[in-house]
């Protein structure tokens, strides 16, 4: 089962695993580790926590993560 989240302009979506996160219309990159990431998105902030956190692909618009995903948080 797939969930999907609607932001202003980004849309989120995590695998039913907790495996694979992605984000289309982030704004860039705020921080990233194997523990965290946080994205700019329009109007807030993502964060993404987990273990073994890695950028699968990302280009201007659409970013894919995997790893273990413990938690997506949406921040104003």
């Amino acid at each position: 089962m797939q969930r999907e989240k609607w932001t202003r302009e980004a849309r989120i979506a995590l695998d039913g695993s907790g495996r694979h996160l992605a984000v289309r219309g982030h704004r860039g990159i705020l921080t990233y580790g194997l523990r965290e990431l946080r994205l700019r998105l329009e109007g807030g902030t993502l964060r993404v926590e987990g273990e073994d956190l890695a950028l699968e692909e990302m280009d201007a618009e659409d970013l894919r993560v995997t790893g273990r995903i413990r938690c997506v948080c949406l921040e104003e």
